[in-house]
């Protein structure tokens, strides 16, 4: 489920899911012990969405226990031919080839790439290849 459509829920159902310490706890009276976690990502600037009163404040701070930004894939150019390497090998085996890799003028246009689409963008090509 995505933070934004979560965060359209209401405002009992997510603080209850976030307060809670166990899943079951939220819809059975007998609950077991399950340790839940929960990963959020978000492209929007949240912090401005609470100011304009588009995500909620306390939603926000149940969730923003640990921040991990990574950054697009335009700025680390670096990573592009491990991703390139991974990517082939993975559509290579569901395609039953034996794909070797990529030529250095090829990767060397990947890497100029700008990405707009990030990662899956990059997936994308791979795949269609």
């Amino acid at each position: 489920m995505k933070l934004e459509s979560f965060a359209a829920r209401p405002r009992s159902l997510c603080c209850m899911f976030c307060r809670n310490t166990s899943l079951a706890e939220s819809v059975e009276p007998d609950p077991s012990a399950t340790n839940v976690r929960v990963i959020a990502a978000t492209n929007r600037d949240l912090q401005a969405a609470i100011a304009a009163s588009t995500f909620r404040s306390d939603l926000f701070y149940r969730l923003n226990v640990f921040r991990s930004r990574v950054p697009p894939l335009r700025e680390r150019r670096e990573d592009i031919p491990v991703l390139v390497e991974y990517f082939i090998d993975r559509y290579a085996r569901k395609a039953g080839k034996n794909i070797r890799g990529v030529n250095k003028k090829s990767l060397e246009l990947l890497q100029s790439y700008p990405w707009p689409g990030n990662i899956r963008e990059l997936q994308n090509v791979i795949e269609r290849r």
